[in-house]
């Protein structure tokens, strides 16, 4: 066989036809992270340092900057802001009503900010007014019994491991393609994410996948806080309904279940994640980190079906 081989390339070579070379390998991609500030720009660019600094409960940790997928900075980060919110809650139980009115403004305009001193404060301050005036501010934010408070800690992922601490830069510089370096002070930047090019896929399903039943898994696998953009398209029909067609959104006038039209499609993000009406757009966060399914909304399972529902899965 070997030999085989051989004359075959030595007849190559003779009749002057000689084998394409490789094809050089392609540079890998910069890497680059998003500065996400609190006033809600995002800067995209080259991070400096090369490592954080993070000081947790079982010491300090050098974690480089291209192991990070994300920092989440906590409450901490800004002392000031933290000392503003504790002073108005003082302020709740001022003898002035003008100071009482300031405080509930500044209080409710810091929103989620708040909330942890806020809840705090309505359990065990030692002022039954300003108990009183704390749990009003935050019953007004309508946060979920098992929703997670804002942590005073900075959440750090890696691809191998998340961890809870203070990182201890003070500042970072940002080096843009289009202006080039920037110093960003810590306080002025609520997260940073490793930057991904946007990047599309697509997947199929049909009927036989219903919330009832099996969801159809797409394989297309996002860590919790990824941003998504779905689309759909397509139809698919149920014989036994009366040979009534479905498109994405669902037809309201064949009833409803949770308020969602039947036959419309319904995702999810693993296991954990709660199921929303994808119709035929939507875009936000993934809520838990898994997969992406899907599934149409109908009350049975096993049901005949044709057609089929083209979804594209678009992320950053």
């Amino acid at each position: 066989m070997r030999s085989a081989v051989a004359l075959l390339l030595l007849g190559l070579l003779a009749a002057g036809e000689e084998p394409a070379p490789p094809a050089p390998p392609k540079d890998p991609e910069p890497l680059r992270h998003e500065l996400r500030l609190r006033a809600g720009s995002i800067l995209v660019g080259t991070l400096e340092p090369a490592e954080f600094k993070v000081k947790t409960a079982f010491g300090d940790l050098a974690v480089p900057v291209a192991e990070l997928r994300r920092v989440l900075f906590g409450r901490g980060s800004d002392p000031e802001r933290l000392a503003r919110v504790a002073a108005a809650i003082v302020d709740l139980g001022s003898a002035s009503p003008e100071k009482r009115l300031t405080a509930q403004a500044h209080l409710a305009q810091e929103g989620r900010f708040a909330a942890p001193d806020l809840a705090g404060a309505a359990a065990n301050h030692a002022d039954p007014e300003v108990r009183r005036a704390c749990k009003e501010i935050f019953d007004a934010m309508q946060i979920a019994e098992d929703e997670e408070l804002a942590s005073t800690d900075d959440l750090v992922e890696t691809a191998r491991f998340t961890l809870r601490g203070s990182v201890q830069q003070g500042a970072f510089k940002i080096t843009l393609a289009e202006l080039g370096p920037l110093d960003v002070r810590r306080q002025h930047v609520a997260e940073i994410r490793r930057h991904v090019a946007r990047r599309e896929e697509r997947c199929t399903m049909d009927g036989q996948f219903t919330t009832m039943g099996a969801w159809f898994d797409s394989k297309f696998a996002f860590e919790k806080g990824e941003e998504v953009r779905l689309s759909a398209a397509g139809s698919i029909t149920f014989p036994n309904w009366g040979g009534q067609m479905f498109d994405p959104e669902g037809n309201m006038q064949m009833g409803q279940i949770n308020g969602h039209p039947m036959g419309c499609l319904m995702g999810r993000f693993g296991d954990g994640g709660q199921i929303f009406r994808v119709g035929r757009a939507w875009s936000g966060l993934a809520d838990a980190r898994g997969t992406l399914r899907f599934a149409v909304m109908l009350n049975m399972r096993g049901q005949p079906s044709t057609g089929e529902f083209t979804i594209k899965v678009e992320r950053e």
